[in-house]
């Protein structure tokens, strides 16, 4: 009975050892899927839409953001400006007849 039990063994290495490389890549792969499901999260995070107190208004984000070289534009152009009223009431004509409709 010991010769039997001996080759039982014998045969079960062979298994055992398959059993754990199998659940060695299994727990890799499970490492690996859990990575993808976590960028999917991010990903459907970023995708959400935003709620209103999220969102910025693109209006006062450019204001911002020029309003620094406005500022600077206009205090070197001053002296560049036309002086006279009728030089200004002459610029505001050519410009309207080039498509600028409006001071800004």
């Amino acid at each position: 009975m010991t010769l039997f039990a001996l080759v039982g063994v014998a045969e079960a290495i062979p298994l055992l050892v398959f059993a754990a490389f199998v659940a060695g890549v299994f727990a890799v792969l499970t490492l690996i899927s859990n990575r993808n499901s976590k960028a999917a999260e991010r990903l459907q995070r970023l995708s959400r839409p935003l709620s209103l107190v999220e969102m910025e208004d693109p209006k006062l984000a450019k204001k911002d953001r020029f309003e620094g070289m406005v500022e600077t534009a206009k205090a070197l152009s001053k002296p560049l400006m036309p002086q006279t009223e009728t030089e200004q009431s002459a610029l505001k004509i050519q410009l309207a007849n080039a498509g600028f409709r409006s001071d800004s």
